[in-house]
């Protein structure tokens, strides 16, 4: 073994790369983390046998295989997709303020999924209570699937916030009135029925509680309990459960509530793909510290939570979630009385470290506890079946 491990560093003793003049910075540097990668694939050897490797100059520059300049056209390509993916969130926080020298002809030459005109910043301001009222009863009333579009709901907002707003549906930006109706929504993304039934039951209940965040008993726990709604929707993947997210998240845009929903799934991609963060991000400073003033300062807005991928979340992240609602809100009802979906396929992978939460356990403490929250938060549950 010895005389083989001096056999290997003595050929790779050789001498210094010569750099052709055909090839570009980045194939070299990609060449000699390809080298160290190779190098360093055993880890049963002891640290003496790596001594070579700081120095000894790598291999020639004709020993490894060049790089296809194809392959570094979509390895770029899929790094600026990938940062104009993550401007869209960004951007669809951005509307068109309406201003006194409009010209409504320049709208025949506008795209129909991206606007022509420039976006000039985010919303002005959120609208007040008092000035979002009047719209509630018609957009909660506007949700029947399939219903006729409305002709006659006109909204007179003050005229320093726009009269639309720009989201996001699926991978486009389109517009939308500003205090948006259930249905409006809901043909802008095309649901399909089961899509819509789910959109709308968590539509309605964001609804309500913008109506009666100025009503004195809006903190109360028993009020709380009123507007609240656990829901559950389960599909196969394809079948549109991220879609319906994107229109809860519309339907805060569009009245101007852009802070009133969270989304949040187990693991770090899950979460990109529904524009959210871990439940860990949620809850880590939480367990460790508790509920601070500025947890609750950063959540204070919230009036939804999302939870995607529920397979993956254990029971005791569920438990730990409703002591943070509750804590959040100084109300002791499940969640803290906010509005809580829980998105899955629970046929899919269990959790990294634990039983799926849907698996009762064998004693009482916080997995029971977790357990019988996800219970009562599959009580009402929507299935979706079309891909």
């Amino acid at each position: 073994m010895k005389t083989s491990r001096r056999t290997c560093n003595k050929a790779l003793s050789v001498a210094p790369p010569q750099v052709s003049s055909h090839t570009t910075f980045d194939q070299q540097l990609l060449r000699k983390n390809s080298l160290e990668a190779k190098c360093c694939f055993n880890f049963n050897h002891s640290d003496e046998d790596f001594t070579w490797f700081h120095n000894t100059s790598h291999p020639g520059d004709d020993t490894l295989p060049l790089i296809s300049e194809d392959v570094k056209s979509v390895v770029e390509r899929s790094l600026a997709q990938l940062n104009e993916a993550k401007s869209i969130k960004t951007i669809v926080s951005k509307i068109e303020l309406r201003s006194n020298d409009e010209h409504p002809e320049d709208d025949d030459e506008s795209s129909p999924d991206v606007p022509s005109k420039p976006l000039n910043g985010p919303q002005a301001r959120p609208l007040r209570v008092e000035e979002l009222k009047p719209f509630v009863q018609t957009a909660y009333e506007d949700s029947t699937f399939g219903a006729d579009p409305l002709v006659t709901f006109e909204r007179k907002l003050p005229s320093d916030v726009a009269s639309h707003v720009f989201v996001k549906v699926g991978n486009h930006l389109k517009q939308i009135p500003t205090c948006a109706t259930v249905n409006e929504i809901s043909r802008l993304f095309e649901y399909s029925k089961d899509q819509h039934r789910a959109f709308a039951i968590i539509a309605m209940a964001l609804l309500l509680c913008f109506k009666e965040e100025d009503n004195e008993a809006f903190d109360s726990a028993a009020f709380a309990a009123k507007l609240q709604r656990l829901l559950m929707i389960l599909g196969m993947g394809g079948s549109g459960k991220s879609y319906v997210i994107q229109g809860w998240w519309a339907l805060c845009f569009s009245w101007c509530r852009a802070n009133s929903m969270a989304t949040f799934a187990a693991t770090g991609v899950a979460a990109i793909n529904v524009d959210g963060d871990t439940i860990q991000s949620l809850i880590f400073s939480y367990t460790i510290t508790g509920m601070t003033k500025a947890l609750r300062t950063k959540w204070a807005a919230v009036r939804c939570l999302v939870i995607d991928e529920i397979s993956l979340v254990t029971s005791i992240q569920i438990n730990n979630l409703d002591s943070f609602g509750r804590a959040l809100t100084e109300r002791n009802v499940p969640f803290g009385g906010l509005i809580v979906v829980f998105v899955g396929d629970i046929c899919q992978l269990k959790p990294p470290l634990g039983d799926f939460c849907f698996l009762k356990p064998n004693a009482e403490g916080s997995k029971m506890q977790g357990y019988r929250t996800y219970l009562a938060v599959t009580q009402e549950t929507v299935v979706l079946s079309e891909v």
